[in-house]
């Protein structure tokens, strides 16, 4: 079951958007979202990486069973998780909602040290994907841009 805003409710997000856009610094957002662009391919690759393999020459499904290959993969998630509380943590320091990020892909980074697996992408928990990917919207938000610019852009979702 899902949850919808009523018009009233988006009337509201849409103008409590606009004041956080128009106290943003915008050409800092803008300089700290080239930031966060190498961050998210790096993230995208990381991701593509978990999910699928090259067996022989072949792209397949990663099965997870070469555990080497999978502790690999995840290894580099740290660097790119101590590169992005950085600049979450420069954000929010003058689009101060944005530090909320910090907690929810900390919280996934330590259940994924943990050993559950889960917690990189599963669409039905608080995985480190499902905040990634609300940040990467939010800075879309507050930049003023749409998903189709930034596909266009190669900055695709």
């Amino acid at each position: 079951m899902g949850a919808r805003l009523s018009a009233t409710g988006k009337a509201a997000a849409e103008h409590g958007l606009a004041q956080e856009r128009a106290a943003t610094d915008h050409q800092r957002l803008e300089e700290e979202y080239e930031r966060f662009a190498p961050l998210n391919t790096d993230f995208k690759t990381l991701v593509t990486d978990w999910q699928m393999r090259s067996i022989d020459g072949k792209l397949t499904r990663n099965d997870h069973t070469d555990k080497a290959y999978d502790a690999a993969v995840l290894g580099r998630l740290p660097d790119l998780h101590a590169r992005t509380i950085a600049l979450i943590d420069d954000i929010a320091a003058h689009a101060s909602r944005i530090g909320g990020y910090r907690r929810r892909i900390s919280d996934a980074l330590a259940k994924l040290e943990a050993g559950d697996h889960r917690y990189l992408t599963a669409p039905d928990r608080d995985s480190y994907h499902t905040p990634w990917f609300e940040f990467h919207q939010d800075l879309i938000n507050l930049l003023g841009l749409t998903r189709q610019q930034e596909a266009a852009a190669g900055r695709a979702l």
